[in-house]
């Protein structure tokens, strides 16, 4: 792959992190207020999960929440991480695993989730972790598909199709998150 297209897929993944960031951590926080929340004892919505499974099942079979609010939590928190499953391996210089993406996804999950906790800015659930990392895990799956599928004789033009497809795919995927 091209130095500028691997610069390009890197500034890509940059900016997903911190629009993710924004959208886990600082959800109900404008970011201007963030400093302000940090400094105060008791700032924040606090209502933390530690119990595996306990939200999904929840939203799945017991919630009286309304089906677009158990779709955003349940589906979002899947999608919002498959673009990570992908830019990741297209921006390592070097074979990335499935296995170390899923770390990788598990490990910025459990930042992202920690800084909640410990910031009280919104609520910790190790659910999030669990369908954050399932995400990584289909956007690795869905780039090693599409490398799979597209039959070019020319590994960089494989290359180039898989990123801009992945790009688009990743742009489509924040657009619909906000207007959720």
């Amino acid at each position: 792959m091209s130095g500028w297209l691997r610069v390009f897929l890197a500034i890509s993944l940059i900016v997903y992190l911190g629009i993710l960031f924004k959208m886990i951590v600082l959800k109900y926080v404008h970011i201007y207020d963030v400093m302000s929340l940090i400094n105060e004892r008791n700032s924040g919505f606090q209502r933390n999960n530690f119990v595996p499974f306990r939200t999904i099942l929840d939203y799945l079979f017991h919630n009286e929440v309304g089906a677009g609010i158990k779709f955003r939590n349940l589906v979002g928190n899947i999608l919002g991480f498959i673009p990570f499953g992908f830019l990741v391996p297209l921006v390592s210089r070097r074979q990335i695993s499935l296995y170390t993406v899923g770390i990788y996804s598990f490990l910025v999950s459990l930042s992202f989730e920690s800084l909640q906790l410990f910031l009280r800015i919104g609520s910790f659930d190790v659910d999030d972790l669990i369908l954050n990392t399932l995400g990584g895990l289909c956007g690795y799956w869905s780039i090693q598909l599409l490398l799979k599928v597209i039959e070019l004789p020319n590994t960089r033009r494989k290359w180039y199709l898989a990123s801009l497809c992945m790009t688009v795919f990743s742009g489509i995927t924040f657009l619909s998150s906000y207007f959720w």
